[in-house]
């Protein structure tokens, strides 16, 4: 029997190549458990905004964003993104759908 150590839980063996689950059982129970039983946050997968609202020019960068009042929002670097959290309401004008109109006005923000 196989029992790999890999980080994605499964492995081929060399011999038969067939998938071997981890000594983890549970975890994947409880993986699917959790997948079926909590609801979904209803948030999009991507940016609503194209372009950063830190340094306004940049586009943004799909693997780093923040969820802010229900909103995905997108920025070109990590360092945009700690800016961004540090004082939201600074940059919250600078979040622009894709067809320009504002994302926050002063009713639907923190």
């Amino acid at each position: 029997m196989v029992y790999p150590a890999t980080v994605t839980g499964h492995s081929f063996d060399g011999n038969s190549m067939k998938i071997h689950l981890s000594r983890r059982p549970l975890m994947w129970v409880g993986l699917l458990v959790a997948i079926l039983v909590f609801p979904r946050t209803g948030l999009p997968a991507a940016a609503v905004n194209n372009l950063c609202p830190v340094t306004i020019t940049e586009p943004v960068d799909e693997n780093v964003f923040v969820d802010y009042g229900g909103v995905r929002v997108g920025f070109c670097c990590k360092k945009c993104r700690q800016e961004f959290l540090a004082d939201p309401s600074r940059f919250l004008s600078n979040v622009k759908a894709s067809d320009g109109s504002l994302v926050f006005d002063h009713t639907n923000h923190h």
